[in-house]
């Protein structure tokens, strides 16, 4: 048998493993009425689906083909169990296809909501923050972090979703080699295909999603090349001049060149930007500097 296809068939037996033992709904296929196509790239297809017996609503996103990358990805969303990820209702598989089950985010993207506030955004940007540390703290890394993969539903709760590219660490390991995902929201050090921190790479790439949203585009010209200005060290990343110091420094915190300079998501959680918000806590000491180097020195509608 050819590896590919052993491989091939590798996948297939563990994406049966883990439906088989994944905590599937008591909800029948079979139920599921379909209103709406929702989205539609590659092998992926995502529908807005109807439970005729309770007449709810929720997103059902159907895979053809069999591989490790979709195996990953089912284990991600049966193990996560976090207000701020996206919930896995059920998981499904037949022959051809395999069909997870979503909760439905009926307000689609925050790309999709336009140029966003400060006091909107650091709303948003906490529960962004709460989900990726989540994440982290489970040694998960996500990879592929855009406004396209953050959703938002019509109580304004915010929920990372799309773990196609996502990975587990082991132990004390948070060095990757690969590289996946969009490329203009990947970090420096991606660009350049070194082996990078996984943890460092999604701050970056959080940190490029929050100011987007602030500046209802993307931060570089539509006709600027986004890796040459990372190469040549012309984009700063700095927020427009009226907007505040607290959200400044925030995203500064983020999209430092220097990966181990950069806020963790937990210690973002600590920034003003996010204490101060309203209903946020208080405000407590800061800087642009990572705070773990300075201690140690002085003693961010469619479902994708």
């Amino acid at each position: 048998m050819k590896p590919l296809q052993l491989i091939k068939n590798f996948a297939k037996k563990l994406i049966k493993k883990l439906t088989n033992s994944s905590s599937s709904s008591s909800i029948n296929p079979s139920d599921l009425e379909r209103i709406d196509d929702l989205s539609s790239i590659g092998s992926r297809t995502v529908l807005l689906v109807r439970h005729r017996p309770t007449n709810q609503l929720y997103a059902l996103k159907i895979i053809y083909g069999f591989n490790e990358e979709i195996a990953r990805e089912i284990e991600i969303l049966r193990t996560t169990d976090n207000p701020f990820i996206i919930r896995c209702i059920g998981i499904f598989h037949s022959r051809d296809d395999i069909r997870i089950l979503l909760e439905y985010m009926d307000k689609g993207h925050i790309g999709r909501i336009g140029r966003v506030p400060e006091s909107t955004l650091a709303n948003i940007t906490y529960q962004i923050l709460q989900g990726l540390a989540y994440l982290h703290g489970q040694k998960i890394i996500h990879r592929d972090l855009k406004p396209e993969n953050i959703l938002i539903n019509g109580q304004n709760e915010v929920k990372i979703s799309d773990f196609g590219l996502s990975r587990f660490l082991t132990g004390e390991i948070r060095i990757c080699s690969s590289v996946v995902g969009t490329i203009k929201y990947m970090s420096p050090e991606r660009l350049e295909k070194e082996p990078y921190d996984g943890y460092a790479s999604d701050i970056w790439s959080f940190g490029i999603s929050i100011l987007e949203c602030h500046l209802g585009r993307f931060p570089v010209g539509v006709y600027d090349n986004y890796s040459d200005c990372i190469m040549h060290g012309t984009f700063s990343g700095e927020s427009p001049a009226n907007t505040s110091e607290k959200f400044k420094s925030f995203i500064k915190c983020c999209l430092k060149i220097e990966p181990s300079e950069r806020w963790t998501a937990q210690q973002l959680l600590n920034h003003p930007f996010i204490t101060e918000r309203d209903g946020g806590g208080n405000a407590q000491p800061f800087n642009d500097r990572n705070p773990q180097a300075a201690s140690s020195s002085s003693s961010i509608h469619r479902h994708p």
